[in-house]
């Protein structure tokens, strides 16, 4: 069941997600990234053409990880921001009805 929240952490992710101009993991890393950035770069790829979803970027980076997102529409036809870090996967509904944006969490 989603709950509705207006946690900080969420609407964080969200605005960062939405201002992020980096679209892969080797652009992120100015330097050549691992290959296991590479291989779970490509893992989440997967997921994300799996739920038709679309619209990858990176959202932070670091020599140790980064965190990443995409967008799907879900059964109900909601919007759904999933976030990927390195420890784990959170999904984000965007509601843009409500004082411009209200994000819901789904833990």
């Amino acid at each position: 069941m989603m709950k509705t929240s207006t946690n900080k952490t969420a609407r964080n992710i969200y605005e960062r997600f939405f201002n992020s101009e980096t679209y892969n993991v080797v652009d992120a890393y100015k330097t050549k990234c691992s290959d296991y950035k590479i291989s779970a770069e490509n893992d989440i790829k997967a997921e994300m053409f799996k739920n038709n979803g679309y619209a990858y970027k990176i959202i932070s980076a670091n020599g140790f990880m980064f965190t990443c997102g995409y967008l799907y529409r879900n059964e109900n036809n909601d919007l759904i921001l999933v976030y990927h870090s390195k420890t784990r996967r959170d999904e984000i509904l965007v509601d843009t009805d409500i004082n411009g944006f209200l994000v819901n969490w789904r833990a």
